[in-house]
Protein backbone atom coordinates (compact mmCIF):
# COMPACT_ATOMS: atom_id res chain seq x y z
CA UNK A 1 0.00 0.00 0.00
CA UNK A 2 1.45 3.72 -0.60
CA UNK A 3 3.00 4.70 2.06
CA UNK A 4 1.57 8.56 2.52
CA UNK A 5 3.46 11.92 3.45
CA UNK A 6 2.63 13.70 6.66
CA UNK A 7 1.02 16.26 4.60
CA UNK A 8 -0.93 13.94 2.42
CA UNK A 9 -1.94 12.29 5.91
CA UNK A 10 -3.29 15.97 7.45
CA UNK A 11 -4.73 17.30 4.09
CA UNK A 12 -7.20 13.70 4.06
CA UNK A 13 -7.18 14.56 7.97
CA UNK A 14 -8.72 18.14 7.47
CA UNK A 15 -12.12 19.38 6.95
CA UNK A 16 -11.86 22.15 4.44
CA UNK A 17 -14.41 24.82 5.26
CA UNK A 18 -14.14 28.95 4.38
CA UNK A 19 -11.07 30.87 5.38
CA UNK A 20 -12.04 34.02 6.61
CA UNK A 21 -10.61 36.99 4.54
CA UNK A 22 -8.73 38.74 7.55
CA UNK A 23 -6.28 36.37 10.12
CA UNK A 24 -6.56 38.26 13.16
CA UNK A 25 -5.40 36.80 16.53
CA UNK A 26 -8.60 35.55 17.07
CA UNK A 27 -8.69 33.86 13.91
CA UNK A 28 -9.49 29.89 14.46
CA UNK A 29 -7.41 27.89 13.12
CA UNK A 30 -9.11 24.42 14.93
CA UNK A 31 -11.83 23.50 17.23
CA UNK A 32 -11.32 20.72 18.88
CA UNK A 33 -14.17 19.13 21.15
CA UNK A 34 -15.27 22.47 22.81
CA UNK A 35 -12.10 24.11 22.55
CA UNK A 36 -11.07 26.65 20.09
CA UNK A 37 -7.16 27.49 18.74
CA UNK A 38 -7.05 30.59 17.32
CA UNK A 39 -4.00 32.11 15.08
CA UNK A 40 -2.91 33.74 18.07
CA UNK A 41 -2.30 31.09 20.35
CA UNK A 42 -0.99 29.37 17.34
CA UNK A 43 1.77 31.58 16.48
CA UNK A 44 2.72 32.24 20.06
CA UNK A 45 2.62 28.46 20.53
CA UNK A 46 5.01 27.89 17.40
CA UNK A 47 7.42 30.87 17.39
CA UNK A 48 8.44 30.23 21.14
CA UNK A 49 9.21 26.54 20.87
CA UNK A 50 11.82 25.02 19.61
CA UNK A 51 11.44 22.79 16.43
CA UNK A 52 13.71 20.68 14.22
CA UNK A 53 13.85 21.87 10.41
CA UNK A 54 11.74 24.71 10.40
CA UNK A 55 14.41 26.70 8.30
CA UNK A 56 14.15 23.96 5.87
CA UNK A 57 13.02 25.52 2.23
CA UNK A 58 9.72 24.04 1.75
CA UNK A 59 8.98 22.78 5.18
CA UNK A 60 6.92 25.57 6.07
CA UNK A 61 3.57 24.55 5.39
CA UNK A 62 4.35 20.68 6.53
CA UNK A 63 5.77 21.98 10.16
CA UNK A 64 3.30 24.34 10.97
CA UNK A 65 0.88 21.36 10.39
CA UNK A 66 3.10 19.12 12.31
CA UNK A 67 2.75 21.37 15.06
CA UNK A 68 -1.33 22.12 14.97
CA UNK A 69 -1.45 18.71 15.55
CA UNK A 70 0.39 18.02 18.45
CA UNK A 71 -1.59 21.18 19.95
CA UNK A 72 -4.59 19.13 18.70
CA UNK A 73 -3.15 16.05 20.67
CA UNK A 74 -2.73 18.30 23.65
CA UNK A 75 -5.94 19.87 23.75
CA UNK A 76 -7.58 16.27 23.71
CA UNK A 77 -5.90 15.00 26.13
CA UNK A 78 -6.47 17.53 28.57
CA UNK A 79 -10.30 17.70 27.66
CA UNK A 80 -10.15 14.11 28.55
CA UNK A 81 -8.07 14.82 31.94
CA UNK A 82 -11.11 17.39 32.66
CA UNK A 83 -14.10 14.71 31.88
CA UNK A 84 -12.12 12.89 34.45
CA UNK A 85 -12.30 15.49 36.91
CA UNK A 86 -8.64 15.81 37.14
CA UNK A 87 -8.62 19.24 37.19
CA UNK A 88 -9.35 19.22 40.58
CA UNK A 89 -6.39 17.31 41.74
CA UNK A 90 -4.31 18.72 43.98
CA UNK A 91 -0.81 18.67 41.81
CA UNK A 92 -2.81 20.44 38.97
CA UNK A 93 -4.08 23.22 41.35
CA UNK A 94 -0.82 24.14 42.94
CA UNK A 95 1.56 23.83 39.24
CA UNK A 96 -1.46 25.86 38.14
CA UNK A 97 -1.41 28.28 41.37
CA UNK A 98 2.38 28.51 40.59
CA UNK A 99 2.43 29.74 37.15
CA UNK A 100 -1.04 32.25 38.14
CA UNK A 101 1.32 33.82 40.70
CA UNK A 102 3.96 34.62 38.03
CA UNK A 103 1.36 35.94 35.65
CA UNK A 104 -0.68 37.93 38.46
CA UNK A 105 2.66 40.02 39.51
CA UNK A 106 3.53 40.52 35.58
CA UNK A 107 -0.13 42.05 35.60
CA UNK A 108 0.75 44.35 38.08
CA UNK A 109 3.46 45.73 36.34
CA UNK A 110 1.55 45.95 33.58
CA UNK A 111 -0.84 47.94 34.88
CA UNK A 112 1.16 50.13 37.45
CA UNK A 113 4.36 50.30 35.54
CA UNK A 114 3.89 49.87 31.87
CA UNK A 115 1.22 51.51 31.06
CA UNK A 116 2.28 54.67 33.43
CA UNK A 117 4.95 55.54 31.33
CA UNK A 118 4.34 57.78 28.29
CA UNK A 119 7.50 58.76 26.32
CA UNK A 120 6.59 62.06 24.48
CA UNK A 121 7.38 63.00 20.88
CA UNK A 122 9.83 66.12 22.55
CA UNK A 123 11.65 63.34 24.93
CA UNK A 124 12.39 61.30 22.38
CA UNK A 125 13.33 64.29 19.51
CA UNK A 126 16.27 65.10 22.19
CA UNK A 127 17.27 61.83 22.84
CA UNK A 128 17.35 60.81 19.02
CA UNK A 129 20.27 64.52 18.70
CA UNK A 130 22.36 62.65 21.61
CA UNK A 131 21.90 59.31 19.94
CA UNK A 132 23.44 60.46 16.99
CA UNK A 133 26.86 61.53 18.10
CA UNK A 134 29.56 59.57 21.01
CA UNK A 135 31.80 62.00 22.90
CA UNK A 136 34.96 61.41 23.72
CA UNK A 137 36.17 62.25 27.55
CA UNK A 138 39.11 62.57 30.31
CA UNK A 139 37.96 61.26 33.52
CA UNK A 140 39.06 61.09 37.70
CA UNK A 141 37.78 58.64 40.00
CA UNK A 142 38.21 59.16 43.59
CA UNK A 143 36.01 56.52 46.11
CA UNK A 144 35.64 59.41 48.49
CA UNK A 145 33.79 62.75 48.00
CA UNK A 146 36.26 64.95 50.08
CA UNK A 147 39.26 63.45 47.56
CA UNK A 148 36.95 64.26 45.12
CA UNK A 149 35.55 67.66 46.04
CA UNK A 150 39.51 68.60 46.49
CA UNK A 151 40.37 67.45 42.89
CA UNK A 152 37.66 69.31 41.59
CA UNK A 153 38.82 72.63 43.71
CA UNK A 154 42.56 72.47 42.12
CA UNK A 155 40.82 72.06 38.36
CA UNK A 156 38.78 75.26 38.99
CA UNK A 157 41.80 77.45 40.31
CA UNK A 158 43.40 76.00 36.87
CA UNK A 159 44.90 72.83 36.74
CA UNK A 160 43.85 70.77 33.08
CA UNK A 161 41.97 67.96 34.24
CA UNK A 162 44.51 65.29 32.60
CA UNK A 163 47.64 67.03 34.01
CA UNK A 164 46.65 65.77 37.50
CA UNK A 165 49.16 63.49 38.56
CA UNK A 166 49.11 61.53 42.22
CA UNK A 167 51.22 64.07 43.61
CA UNK A 168 48.33 66.47 43.45
CA UNK A 169 46.80 65.01 46.27
CA UNK A 170 49.57 63.02 47.77
CA UNK A 171 47.56 61.52 51.20
CA UNK A 172 44.26 60.09 49.18
CA UNK A 173 42.99 57.44 47.31
CA UNK A 174 42.14 58.30 43.77
CA UNK A 175 42.91 57.04 39.98
CA UNK A 176 42.99 58.72 36.41
CA UNK A 177 43.70 60.82 34.60
CA UNK A 178 41.79 57.99 31.79
CA UNK A 179 39.82 58.65 28.85
CA UNK A 180 36.62 57.15 27.59
CA UNK A 181 34.03 57.14 24.85
CA UNK A 182 30.27 58.04 25.99
CA UNK A 183 27.92 56.77 23.60
CA UNK A 184 23.88 57.67 24.51
CA UNK A 185 21.83 54.54 25.75
CA UNK A 186 25.00 52.48 26.86
CA UNK A 187 26.58 54.91 29.68
CA UNK A 188 25.20 55.47 33.49
CA UNK A 189 22.62 58.23 32.93
CA UNK A 190 24.10 60.19 35.73
CA UNK A 191 27.25 60.41 33.95
CA UNK A 192 25.49 60.75 30.76
CA UNK A 193 23.40 63.19 31.54
CA UNK A 194 26.47 65.21 33.07
CA UNK A 195 28.38 64.34 29.64
CA UNK A 196 25.55 65.52 27.24
CA UNK A 197 25.47 68.81 29.04
CA UNK A 198 29.15 70.09 28.55
CA UNK A 199 30.89 71.76 26.27
CA UNK A 200 34.21 71.04 24.64
CA UNK A 201 37.12 71.55 27.09
CA UNK A 202 35.04 72.15 30.26
CA UNK A 203 34.53 69.60 32.94
CA UNK A 204 31.88 69.46 35.69
CA UNK A 205 31.38 68.78 39.41
CA UNK A 206 31.95 65.16 40.83
CA UNK A 207 29.21 62.69 40.23
CA UNK A 208 28.47 59.92 42.51
CA UNK A 209 28.12 56.64 40.81
CA UNK A 210 27.53 53.47 42.46
CA UNK A 211 31.12 52.64 42.81
CA UNK A 212 32.49 56.21 44.12
CA UNK A 213 32.54 59.92 42.40
CA UNK A 214 34.18 60.77 39.07
CA UNK A 215 35.02 64.09 37.36
CA UNK A 216 34.45 63.91 34.05
CA UNK A 217 36.02 66.72 31.39
CA UNK A 218 34.32 66.66 28.05
CA UNK A 219 37.32 66.32 24.95
CA UNK A 220 35.30 66.28 21.70
CA UNK A 221 32.58 65.13 20.08
CA UNK A 222 31.69 63.11 16.93
CA UNK A 223 28.58 62.66 14.87
CA UNK A 224 28.15 58.93 13.99
CA UNK A 225 24.63 59.22 12.33
CA UNK A 226 24.41 57.98 8.45
CA UNK A 227 21.45 59.90 7.75
CA UNK A 228 18.69 57.90 5.80
CA UNK A 229 14.95 57.54 6.58
CA UNK A 230 15.78 53.40 7.26
CA UNK A 231 18.65 54.70 9.38
CA UNK A 232 16.02 57.03 11.38
CA UNK A 233 13.37 54.25 11.48
CA UNK A 234 16.36 52.31 13.22
CA UNK A 235 17.64 54.81 15.57
CA UNK A 236 14.13 56.09 16.46
CA UNK A 237 13.00 52.59 17.42
CA UNK A 238 16.34 52.12 19.37
CA UNK A 239 16.12 54.83 20.93
CA UNK A 240 12.20 54.71 21.98
CA UNK A 241 13.39 51.11 23.39
CA UNK A 242 16.09 52.50 25.71
CA UNK A 243 14.00 55.35 26.80
CA UNK A 244 11.27 53.46 27.54
CA UNK A 245 13.67 50.98 29.71
CA UNK A 246 15.04 53.92 31.56
CA UNK A 247 11.64 55.26 32.34
CA UNK A 248 9.83 51.72 33.38
CA UNK A 249 12.80 51.39 35.49
CA UNK A 250 12.02 54.59 37.51
CA UNK A 251 8.38 54.36 37.79
CA UNK A 252 9.04 50.49 39.10
CA UNK A 253 11.34 52.07 41.88
CA UNK A 254 9.02 54.63 42.91
CA UNK A 255 5.81 52.18 42.74
CA UNK A 256 7.82 49.74 44.90
CA UNK A 257 8.74 52.33 47.25
CA UNK A 258 5.13 53.35 47.65
CA UNK A 259 3.12 49.89 47.27
CA UNK A 260 5.40 48.31 49.81
CA UNK A 261 6.26 51.45 52.42
CA UNK A 262 3.41 49.96 55.19
CA UNK A 263 5.04 46.49 54.22
CA UNK A 264 6.35 44.84 57.06
CA UNK A 265 8.37 41.42 56.56
CA UNK A 266 10.53 39.81 59.64
CA UNK A 267 13.73 37.88 58.72
CA UNK A 268 15.79 35.62 61.47
CA UNK A 269 19.26 37.61 60.97
CA UNK A 270 21.04 35.23 62.75
CA UNK A 271 20.20 32.23 60.11
CA UNK A 272 21.16 34.53 57.43
CA UNK A 273 24.42 35.73 59.05
CA UNK A 274 24.91 31.69 59.21
CA UNK A 275 23.90 30.97 55.62
CA UNK A 276 25.93 33.51 54.55
CA UNK A 277 29.33 32.01 55.84
CA UNK A 278 28.05 28.38 55.26
CA UNK A 279 27.57 29.50 51.71
CA UNK A 280 31.15 31.29 51.42
CA UNK A 281 32.65 28.23 52.84
CA UNK A 282 31.30 25.97 50.55
CA UNK A 283 31.95 27.54 47.78
CA UNK A 284 35.84 27.88 48.83
CA UNK A 285 35.47 24.18 49.77
CA UNK A 286 34.64 23.68 46.20
CA UNK A 287 37.23 26.21 44.12
CA UNK A 288 40.95 25.97 43.84
CA UNK A 289 43.06 28.90 44.88
CA UNK A 290 43.99 29.95 42.04
CA UNK A 291 40.67 29.66 40.76
CA UNK A 292 39.59 32.08 43.69
CA UNK A 293 41.97 34.93 43.03
CA UNK A 294 41.26 34.58 39.14
CA UNK A 295 39.67 37.78 37.96
CA UNK A 296 37.05 35.78 36.47
CA UNK A 297 36.12 33.99 39.42
CA UNK A 298 32.39 33.49 40.30
CA UNK A 299 30.02 32.81 43.38
CA UNK A 300 27.56 30.57 41.26
CA UNK A 301 24.79 29.55 43.90
CA UNK A 302 24.42 25.48 42.78
CA UNK A 303 22.01 22.69 44.45
CA UNK A 304 24.83 21.37 45.82
CA UNK A 305 25.78 24.56 47.55
CA UNK A 306 21.94 24.25 48.81
CA UNK A 307 22.01 21.04 50.41
CA UNK A 308 25.11 21.75 51.86
CA UNK A 309 24.07 24.83 53.88
CA UNK A 310 20.76 22.62 54.62
CA UNK A 311 22.63 19.91 55.99
CA UNK A 312 24.70 22.50 58.20
CA UNK A 313 21.96 24.12 59.84
CA UNK A 314 19.29 21.38 59.48
CA UNK A 315 17.88 23.01 62.96
CA UNK A 316 16.66 25.74 60.90
CA UNK A 317 15.95 24.02 57.27
CA UNK A 318 12.31 23.87 58.41
CA UNK A 319 11.77 26.41 60.74
CA UNK A 320 10.44 29.78 59.80
CA UNK A 321 12.87 31.74 58.04
CA UNK A 322 11.09 34.85 56.11
CA UNK A 323 7.71 35.36 58.32
CA UNK A 324 5.14 37.71 55.47
CA UNK A 325 1.83 39.19 56.76
CA UNK A 326 0.62 36.58 54.50
CA UNK A 327 2.27 33.36 54.70
CA UNK A 328 6.28 32.69 55.71
CA UNK A 329 8.65 30.96 54.22
CA UNK A 330 11.22 27.93 55.79
CA UNK A 331 14.78 28.80 54.84
CA UNK A 332 15.17 25.66 52.84
CA UNK A 333 12.34 27.52 50.31
CA UNK A 334 13.57 30.44 50.05
CA UNK A 335 17.21 29.04 49.40
CA UNK A 336 14.90 26.78 46.76
CA UNK A 337 13.55 30.33 45.30
CA UNK A 338 17.11 31.86 45.56
CA UNK A 339 18.51 29.03 43.38
CA UNK A 340 15.59 29.11 40.77
CA UNK A 341 16.27 33.06 40.55
CA UNK A 342 20.06 32.42 39.84
CA UNK A 343 23.01 34.18 42.41
CA UNK A 344 25.98 34.93 40.15
CA UNK A 345 28.84 37.42 41.99
CA UNK A 346 31.80 38.03 40.48
CA UNK A 347 35.41 38.06 42.33
CA UNK A 348 33.45 37.09 45.23
CA UNK A 349 34.54 38.09 49.20
CA UNK A 350 33.05 37.18 51.79
CA UNK A 351 31.37 41.02 52.23
CA UNK A 352 30.15 40.33 47.97
CA UNK A 353 28.45 37.31 49.31
CA UNK A 354 26.70 38.85 52.18
CA UNK A 355 25.93 41.64 49.72
CA UNK A 356 24.91 39.88 47.27
CA UNK A 357 22.85 37.35 48.98
CA UNK A 358 20.91 40.36 51.01
CA UNK A 359 19.92 42.00 47.74
CA UNK A 360 18.56 39.32 46.10
CA UNK A 361 16.85 38.11 49.20
CA UNK A 362 15.30 41.73 49.35
CA UNK A 363 14.26 41.32 45.52
CA UNK A 364 12.35 37.91 45.96
CA UNK A 365 11.07 38.87 49.10
CA UNK A 366 9.19 42.15 47.23
CA UNK A 367 8.47 39.91 44.36
CA UNK A 368 6.78 37.91 46.85
CA UNK A 369 4.80 41.01 48.42
CA UNK A 370 4.06 42.57 45.05
CA UNK A 371 2.29 39.52 44.02
CA UNK A 372 -0.23 38.97 47.13
CA UNK A 373 -0.51 42.91 46.42
CA UNK A 374 -1.85 41.69 42.78
CA UNK A 375 -3.78 39.20 44.23
CA UNK A 376 -5.36 41.63 47.12
CA UNK A 377 -6.38 43.83 43.60
CA UNK A 378 -7.93 40.22 42.17
CA UNK A 379 -5.57 40.63 39.43
CA UNK A 380 -6.27 36.73 39.71
CA UNK A 381 -9.43 37.55 37.88
CA UNK A 382 -8.53 39.92 34.95
CA UNK A 383 -9.28 38.02 31.66
CA UNK A 384 -5.39 38.92 30.59
CA UNK A 385 -4.03 36.73 33.27
CA UNK A 386 -7.15 33.88 32.84
CA UNK A 387 -6.52 34.41 29.18
CA UNK A 388 -2.25 33.59 29.48
CA UNK A 389 -3.10 30.64 31.93
CA UNK A 390 -5.25 28.84 29.31
CA UNK A 391 -2.45 27.00 27.73
CA UNK A 392 -0.72 26.16 30.59
CA UNK A 393 -3.63 24.47 32.40
CA UNK A 394 -4.17 22.57 29.25
CA UNK A 395 -0.82 21.44 29.38
CA UNK A 396 -0.47 20.66 32.82
CA UNK A 397 -3.89 17.91 32.75
CA UNK A 398 -2.36 16.68 29.31
CA UNK A 399 0.60 15.64 31.06
CA UNK A 400 -1.29 15.05 34.61
CA UNK A 401 -3.72 12.41 32.16
CA UNK A 402 -0.69 10.99 30.45
CA UNK A 403 0.65 10.12 33.95
CA UNK A 404 -2.58 8.85 34.80
CA UNK A 405 -2.27 6.38 32.15
CA UNK A 406 1.44 5.43 32.92
CA UNK A 407 0.30 4.47 36.12
CA UNK A 408 -1.51 1.80 34.61
CA UNK A 409 1.59 0.04 33.22
CA UNK A 410 3.58 -2.20 34.09
CA UNK A 411 6.68 -4.57 32.80
CA UNK A 412 7.83 -8.04 32.43
CA UNK A 413 10.53 -9.67 33.64
CA UNK A 414 10.82 -10.50 29.85
CA UNK A 415 10.55 -7.07 28.65
CA UNK A 416 13.01 -5.49 30.94
CA UNK A 417 15.71 -8.16 30.01
CA UNK A 418 15.04 -7.29 26.77
CA UNK A 419 15.57 -3.57 27.32
CA UNK A 420 18.78 -4.03 29.04
CA UNK A 421 19.95 -5.97 26.05
CA UNK A 422 18.82 -3.70 23.79
CA UNK A 423 20.24 -0.80 25.61
CA UNK A 424 24.08 -1.89 26.53
CA UNK A 425 25.45 0.06 24.13
CA UNK A 426 24.37 3.36 25.27
CA UNK A 427 24.21 4.14 28.90
CA UNK A 428 22.10 1.20 30.49
CA UNK A 429 24.18 -1.66 32.69
CA UNK A 430 22.68 -4.98 32.94
CA UNK A 431 21.66 -4.49 36.25
CA UNK A 432 20.28 -1.37 36.00
CA UNK A 433 16.04 -2.47 36.66
CA UNK A 434 15.20 1.24 37.28
CA UNK A 435 16.24 2.77 33.92
CA UNK A 436 15.19 -0.19 31.77
CA UNK A 437 11.50 -0.42 33.86
CA UNK A 438 11.30 3.55 32.77
CA UNK A 439 12.36 2.78 29.63
CA UNK A 440 9.71 -0.02 28.97
CA UNK A 441 7.11 2.29 30.61
CA UNK A 442 7.83 5.30 28.28
CA UNK A 443 7.64 2.85 25.19
CA UNK A 444 4.23 1.66 26.23
CA UNK A 445 2.55 5.04 27.35
CA UNK A 446 3.77 6.72 23.82
CA UNK A 447 1.84 3.60 22.20
CA UNK A 448 -1.06 3.87 24.61
CA UNK A 449 -0.91 7.56 24.28
CA UNK A 450 -1.18 7.36 20.49
CA UNK A 451 -4.36 4.86 20.19
CA UNK A 452 -6.08 6.88 23.32
CA UNK A 453 -5.55 10.15 21.01
CA UNK A 454 -7.22 8.61 17.96
CA UNK A 455 -10.37 7.73 20.22
CA UNK A 456 -10.84 11.07 22.07
CA UNK A 457 -10.44 12.40 18.67
CA UNK A 458 -13.54 10.44 17.22
CA UNK A 459 -15.24 10.74 20.57
CA UNK A 460 -14.54 15.21 21.04
CA UNK A 461 -14.32 15.83 17.37
CA UNK A 462 -11.77 17.87 15.19
CA UNK A 463 -12.62 20.37 12.86
CA UNK A 464 -9.23 21.90 10.94
CA UNK A 465 -9.30 25.58 9.15
CA UNK A 466 -7.09 24.93 6.40
CA UNK A 467 -6.74 28.25 4.79
CA UNK A 468 -6.99 29.75 7.82
CA UNK A 469 -3.95 28.05 9.15
CA UNK A 470 -2.38 28.79 5.64
CA UNK A 471 -2.44 32.15 6.28
CA UNK A 472 -0.61 32.32 9.53
CA UNK A 473 2.99 33.97 8.97
CA UNK A 474 5.45 32.41 11.09
CA UNK A 475 9.52 32.97 11.41
CA UNK A 476 11.91 29.98 10.03
CA UNK A 477 13.82 30.46 12.85
CA UNK A 478 13.82 27.67 15.86
CA UNK A 479 14.49 29.23 19.23
CA UNK A 480 13.46 28.59 23.32
CA UNK A 481 12.68 31.44 24.02
CA UNK A 482 12.40 33.10 28.12
CA UNK A 483 9.62 35.45 29.10
CA UNK A 484 11.09 38.15 31.47
CA UNK A 485 8.42 38.75 33.97
CA UNK A 486 7.57 42.32 35.74
CA UNK A 487 9.09 43.23 38.80
CA UNK A 488 11.84 40.13 38.10
CA UNK A 489 12.24 37.27 37.26
CA UNK A 490 11.36 34.57 34.36
CA UNK A 491 9.66 31.74 33.10
CA UNK A 492 9.45 29.82 29.75
CA UNK A 493 7.39 32.25 27.44
CA UNK A 494 4.65 29.38 26.70
CA UNK A 495 4.81 25.56 27.47
CA UNK A 496 7.10 23.17 25.70
CA UNK A 497 5.19 20.69 23.71
CA UNK A 498 6.90 17.14 22.03
CA UNK A 499 5.98 16.85 18.31
CA UNK A 500 3.40 14.36 18.24
CA UNK A 501 1.70 13.67 14.99
CA UNK A 502 1.93 9.55 15.17
CA UNK A 503 -1.20 9.67 16.76
CA UNK A 504 -3.33 10.59 13.83
CA UNK A 505 -3.10 6.65 12.03
CA UNK A 506 -5.28 5.48 15.11
CA UNK A 507 -7.77 8.14 14.15
CA UNK A 508 -10.71 6.33 12.54
CA UNK A 509 -12.49 9.12 11.16
CA UNK A 510 -9.96 10.69 9.09
CA UNK A 511 -10.70 8.42 5.71
CA UNK A 512 -7.35 7.73 4.67
CA UNK A 513 -5.64 4.30 3.81
CA UNK A 514 -2.45 3.90 6.23
CA UNK A 515 -0.05 1.04 5.52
Amino acid sequence: MKRFTLSALIIAAVLRLPAQQVVTPETPVAHVGAQTITAGEFVSRYELTPGFQRGVRGKTEEKKAEFLFTLIAEKLLAQQGREEGLDRDTALLNAVRTIERLFVRDELYRREVREKVKITEQELQRAMARAQEERKVYFLYAPLKTTADSLYRLIRAGRALESLRPSAAPNASWEGPDSAMTRWGEADERMEAAVYALKPGETCAPILLDDGYYIPKLVAKNITFSPGERERRTLRERVGETLRKRREATRMAEYIASALKDVRTNVRARVSKSVITSLFDAYTAATPADARRSDTAKFILTQDMVRSVLGKLHADARAPYVVFAHTEWTLETTLQKMLTSGLVIDRPTLALVRYGYEQRLRDIIDQENLTQKGYDLQLQRSSAVQQELGPWRDWYLAQLYKQSMGDTLTASGEELEYVKHRMMSDTLSKSDTAKAREAVIGMKLRALTDKNLGRLADKFGITVYEKNLSKVSVSTVPAMVYRYLGFGGRMFAVPLTEPNVQWLKFWERKNIRLP
